[in-house]
């Protein structure tokens, strides 16, 4: 049976952390796996790490990281670091993507490195606000075009077994949001074996990003044309 790290990368999250890691937690219960979660505090100026430290308290299992710099590629690099069990996987501290996914992604990882989830395997998906909708299609579709036709979605959950994220975390150099692409070059590059599964969204969660929507897409553009050179060369 395999053995679990669930990363939760956190900035500013006290307003939903405590309902996310009880969902978690009974659902790693019910699968009867050996786990443990890490919650990536990262640069956090509320009150995330009281809430946090109060259900590592009571459940052993559940721990945490203060990462000083803010930057979702630092929480993940450092989490994934720290991780003892044999698969990591992460998952957003709003608990927007069901946890449905580890479940899945379990049975699906003894055969690759990698799986990934993508909320566009669904073709009736669609964001309430249409204009970011719009955008991350755009984003899918140009990483799909340029990195990898397998992909529909970069920048979203995944899994892979511990030994080779722990070597591909020592080349990375993302901090923000574009480590989802650099990690997607490096299986890529290494040939490593990558499969994609839809995910649940639950939108009741979703909310207005905390990151400027336009400029993000337009340095994540930037970071596709990048990895698309350098898988050529």
């Amino acid at each position: 049976m395999e053995s679990l790290t669930v990363l939760i990368p956190a900035h500013n999250e006290e307003r939903l952390i405590g309902n996310t890691l009880p969902h978690i937690l009974n659902y790693l219960k019910s699968l009867k796996v050996d786990f443990e979660i890490i919650v990536c505090i990262n640069s956090s100026t509320d009150k995330t790490e009281q809430i946090v430290s109060s259900f590592s308290k009571k459940d052993k299992r559940v721990k945490y990281l203060l990462i000083k710099e803010k930057g979702f590629g630092i929480a993940v690099r450092k989490g994934i670091k720290s991780a003892k069990k044999n698969v990591i996987v992460y998952m957003p501290a709003d608990n927007e993507v069901d946890k449905s996914f580890i479940g899945m992604a379990l049975k699906q990882i003894k055969d690759y490195d990698v799986v990934s989830g993508s909320r566009y395997l669904d073709k009736d998906y669609l964001l309430e606000d249409l204009f970011r909708d719009f955008l991350s299609r755009a984003y899918a579709k140009i990483t799909r075009a340029f990195i990898s036709n397998k992909i529909t979605e970069c920048g979203t959950v995944k899994m892979y077994k511990s030994k080779w994220a722990k070597e591909f975390v020592e080349y990375c150099t993302r901090d923000g949001w574009d480590f989802q692409l650099e990690e997607l070059y490096l299986a890529l590059k290494h040939k490593k074996k990558i499969v994609e599964i839809p995910i649940k969204v639950n939108e009741q969660n979703e909310r207005q990003s905390k990151v400027h929507v336009v400029s993000t897409t337009l340095s994540l553009l930037k970071s596709v044309m990048k990895y698309w050179i350098k898988l050529r060369v």
